[in-house]
């Protein structure tokens, strides 16, 4: 959270510990977009996303965006959060340039 701050300090940022508090915050709340971790403690990120379509199909809630974050590359992994729900996806550590970050999240969001 902090390096997206010091890529763009007007970005209000939220954390989570957890992918169960993570849902818990998105029900209560309405966020443009959600970066997640793949594996979380508690509730993995898929989990999470699962448990947010959900909410989001039985409620008058809007769709939000939600970008995974994972160590693991390849084509097959990126594929199956894509198919869990997820809007996007980016290898960690998150992108340096605030450039590349921008062009990603704008992809996420506008599908």
């Amino acid at each position: 959270s902090n390096r997206l701050q010091r890529l763009h300090p007007d970005m209000d940022v939220r954390t989570a510990v957890n992918g169960e508090e993570g849902l818990g915050m998105m029900k209560c709340e309405s966020f443009d977009i959600v970066i997640t971790d793949v594996v979380m403690p508690v509730m993995s990120g898929p989990q999470m996303v699962a448990g947010l379509r959900r909410w989001e199909a039985e409620s008058t809630a809007r769709r939000t965006p939600v970008v995974g974050m994972s160590a693991n590359t390849s084509v097959q992994d990126v594929q199956a959060f894509l198919e869990q729900g997820m809007d996007g996806y980016m290898d960690k550590p998150v992108p340096s340039s605030a450039q590349e970050l921008c062009t990603l999240l704008l992809t996420a969001i506008e599908k």
